[in-house]
């Protein structure tokens, strides 16, 4: 009889995590496994990481319901607390883009996380550690980074990944005229400028959008991609950088493009950061580093690669 810890955020996405626990009360026990389910409510200190390091010695893997950001406080407690027990993952957000990434542009159904958890089927991937924190896919700052933790739950249980691009549109104005003047230090140099944006990355798909320029992302190569976009001066430039990025063109004087494992960032004064979608406090200086193959999750290899 194989343990199972189960978090489920039922407040994520459209809300449809009930539904996604029945399926899992249904199949699961009959395959041998012993479901033990806690509801994510932080206001009651139920989160991921308080969970986790209560329990972490009475189970045999974790499996987890919410979106990108029920994600990010699982890898946390994962990694903070040193506990290298395998996890699955049901996507249930607004956004899903790590399970998008892992799934080549599709997040899994219930029945392939199923099914991988009952096949045994895993995979080692690589995070990343951002002034202490862990993050899976994505540690970005400037423009529209706070769409995300600013989004109210509400407009994005009714909207989905509408209610996104609605906050987007309401920061326009502001989020264009954003400057800011960073050094930035990566594995084999440095870069310094006036920054529109700026995003260590691990993932195909960032705010639902795939995007052309991150499709060689490699979630088990032990690097991250720096994406550097510097700040427009006028109108058509910042539309020279959009079609750059649309068309993964990485000769566009306003976008720097690399890889690396480790990175340290230099502000003028503190700086927002996002981690997966969640508040990464403000720094003035951030040390973001790759760990390779950190943590393991449950994987569906026949899913992926069908048609």
């Amino acid at each position: 009889m194989q343990r199972v810890l189960v978090l489920v955020n039922k407040m994520s996405g459209t809300g449809n995590a009930k539904a996604v626990l029945s399926k899992l009360l249904e199949q699961l026990p009959m395959h041998g496994f012993e479901l033990t389910v806690y509801p994510i409510i932080p206001s009651a200190h139920l989160t991921s990481e308080e969970l986790i390091a209560a329990h972490k010695d009475r189970f045999d893997l974790v499996l987890c319901v919410g979106g990108d950001g029920t994600l990010n406080h699982l890898i946390n407690g994962l990694c903070a607390n040193k506990v290298h027990l395998p996890y699955a993952f049901i996507p249930t957000g607004s956004c899903n883009d790590f399970s998008r990434t892992l799934y080549n542009g599709k997040a899994p159904t219930v029945q392939q996380v199923v099914q991988a958890v009952i096949k045994g089927e895993t995979l080692q991937y690589d995070v990343g550690q951002a002034n202490g924190s862990y993050f899976n896919y994505v540690a970005a700052f400037g423009a529209f980074t706070n769409i995300s933790f600013t989004t109210p739950q509400d407009l994005k249980n009714i909207l989905g990944y509408g209610a996104y691009v609605l906050n987007a549109l309401a920061q326009l104005p502001d989020g264009l005229a954003t400057r800011l003047h960073a050094r930035v230090e990566y594995d084999d140099g440095e870069v310094e400028d006036d920054f529109l944006f700026g995003g260590v990355c691990n993932s195909t798909s960032v705010a639902g959008v795939q995007s052309p320029i991150l499709s060689n992302a490699d979630l088990t190569d032990g690097k991250f991609e720096l994406v550097l976009v510097h700040a427009p001066s006028n109108v058509f430039e910042f539309n020279n950088v959009i079609t750059a990025l649309h068309t993964a063109n990485r000769d566009d004087p306003h976008l720097t493009f690399l890889q690396g494992s480790h990175f340290r960032f230099y502000f003028d004064q503190p700086v927002q950061w996002t981690l997966d979608g969640e508040d990464g406090g403000k720094h003035q200086e951030m040390v973001v580093d790759v760990h390779s193959q950190a943590v393991e999750i449950f994987f569906d290899t026949a899913a992926c690669h069908a048609e």
